[in-house]
């Protein structure tokens, strides 16, 4: 009995023993040991937010913020923003397992921290957003061999990469962008870099050169960010076997020839931006890329029409092709896209009217067409789900009344109208609602009539309102005003006297009305850079403080 008894107190003791959790150090030593390197981290580079809860009294240094253990080893380190600055030490190489390192968006700026290299099973490091300079070491491959992401975006690291930085077998993001590279990059080690997900070479002053034929090597490619790079020539078939990619950046480079029928039909992709280059051509009628979010190809040379099949893109939240030679009409069933938020496509030469439903099926928060030959009246439902920030359509043909949607339209930052052909009154609700977020109003050379409100509300920078039938008294004008133009309008009435609450305003110019009484001396004291009271009804005296042009005014 009594041995049956010892046999299952055995049992349950081995299987107790079985339960405890795995985080629990194996080696008291070695976990002596780490907590010891990591007070030392902690007085060498002083108490940031984070490191400042790094505790001597706290045994258990697994419970310590920005550190990861497995098993009782510390296997991660991520100290962000911490405002470190002293270089990296020695020991912190001296944590064995350590295979997550995050110091990014720090203070560093030393050269590239070749002790480093004795962190054997590193597998992700982030020295992103720093001031590392100097170059890269040419055995910058004497990293860990089990390296699986190495970002050292935002430095300021120079020269040319060296040739080894391809020669890590299990790499899959390397995130080199927004340096000061220059000269040329290693094309084939790069594309030998078979596991690679992510590659971003962006904002790097290299030496012009040809989109590198061997990336289409990369077949596991979901992110390509190669913007800002001085690449030449025509983007080669080769890139069509990228059939993973999510993101395609090319941007701001010298890129020529067309935009490739495969990129109109890319199953994966998500994000293209091709805008600022010398690409031509027109634009494939044949789009089948239907998880395109955003698409950027504007600032080129593009012509044709946009497509038909636009309108399939039911994922497009942004669709930006503005600054290109395309003409024709905008496809209606844009007006149905339902995750439309921005669209941009000013400086064409598109002609007819703006679809019909845009604004009413997609929550709309910027539309810019303005230098175009547009015509018809707005979109009645332009402003149907109240997102609107910004209306730029100056320099068309539009005509007509403002929709009634615009009387809710509260979020409305920027309204620029001017140079068209609008009538009608102007929709008392940009003056008067309290909720109003309007800061620009530019609806001169139109055929507007109305009133203003007593005061206008406080958050108005720029009020440009010349060549319309406005009438009544001019308002007390808010305090971030800094132009208000009002030329040949119907405006009657005097100067508000008090204009001590509008000391940033610079120009003033209400020439051309039906105002009269004497000038305010408080003008005298504005920091006006320029101020036209000509073709009034004004008289008195001349403030002594400022000059004013008061030509065809009554004495």
């Amino acid at each position: 009995m009594a041995n049956n008894y010892c046999v299952s107190f055995l049992l349950f003791f081995t299987a107790l023993i079985s339960l405890l959790p795995k985080s629990y150090p194996e080696s008291t030593n070695q976990y002596s040991d780490e907590h010891q390197i990591l007070l030392g981290l902690k007085r060498y580079w002083g108490s940031s937010t984070v490191l400042g809860r790094w505790n001597s009294i706290s045994s258990d240094h697994c419970r310590w913020g920005g550190l990861t253990c497995t098993k009782g080893e510390v296997t991660a380190i991520s100290l962000p923003q911490q405002t470190l600055m002293k270089p990296i030490p020695p020991s912190l190489c001296l944590l064995k397992n350590l295979a997550y390192l995050d110091l990014s968006y720090n203070n560093f700026s030393t050269s590239f921290p070749t002790i480093l290299y004795n962190c054997s099973n590193l597998k992700y490091l982030d020295l992103s957003n720093n001031a590392f300079g100097g170059k890269l070491a040419a055995d910058i491959n004497s990293l860990s061999a089990k390296l699986e992401h190495l970002n050292l975006s935002s430095n300021r690291i120079m020269g040319e990469i060296p040739p080894s930085i391809g020669w890590f077998p299990k790499l899959k993001s390397l995130i080199l962008d927004t340096n000061q590279f220059d000269g040329s990059y290693p094309v084939q080690d790069i594309s030998n870099l078979a596991n690679l997900e992510m590659l971003t070479l962006a904002d790097n002053p290299f030496l012009p050169a040809p989109f590198p034929v061997e990336f289409g090597k990369l077949t596991r490619l979901t992110y390509l960010w190669l913007s800002g790079m001085n690449m030449t020539g025509e983007i080669p078939e080769s890139v069509s076997s990228l059939t993973e990619l999510s993101l395609l950046a090319v941007t701001n480079n010298m890129l020529q020839g067309t935009i490739p029928t495969w990129v109109w039909q890319h199953k994966k992709l998500q994000y293209l931006y091709m805008f600022n280059n010398g690409l031509t051509g027109e634009i494939s009628s044949s789009v089948t890329a239907v998880n395109l979010v955003e698409l950027d190809v504007s600032s080129n040379n593009l012509t044709g029409s946009i497509p038909d099949d636009f309108g399939k893109l039911i994922n497009l939240t942004l669709l930006f092709l503005y600054t290109n030679q395309l003409h024709g009409s905008i496809p209606p069933s844009i007006g149905l896209l339902p995750n439309l938020r921005d669209i941009q496509l000013f400086e064409n030469m598109l002609t007819s009217s703006l679809p019909l439903e845009l604004g009413r099926h997609s929550p709309l928060v910027n539309l810019e067409v303005c230098d175009n030959n547009l015509s018809g009246e707005l979109p009645a439902d332009l402003c149907f789900n109240r997102k609107l920030n910004d209306i730029v359509v100056f320099n068309n043909n539009f005509s007509g009344k403002l929709p009634e949607s615009l009387d809710g339209c509260y979020l409305l930052n920027n309204l620029m109208l001017y140079n068209n052909h609008f009538t009608g009154e102007f929709t008392k609700s940009i003056w008067s609602v309290v909720k109003n977020q309007l800061t620009t109003d530019m609806i001169q050379n139109n055929n507007f009539s109305g009133t203003f409100p007593t005061q206008l509300q406080w958050n108005f920078s720029r009020i440009e309102m010349s060549n319309n039938r406005f009438s009544g008294p001019i308002p007390t004008l808010a305090g971030k005003m800094k132009v208000f133009r009002v030329v040949n309008n119907l405006l009657s009435g005097k100067i508000p006297w008090d204009l001590t609450g509008i000391s940033q305003v610079e120009e003033l110019d209400l020439s051309g009305n039906q105002i009269n009484g004497s000038i305010p001396m408080a003008i005298g004291v504005l920091k006006l850079k320029a101020l036209n009271l000509s073709g009034n009804q004004i008289s008195g005296i001349v403030p002594a403080a400022f000059w004013v042009y008061v030509r065809a005014n009554h004495p």
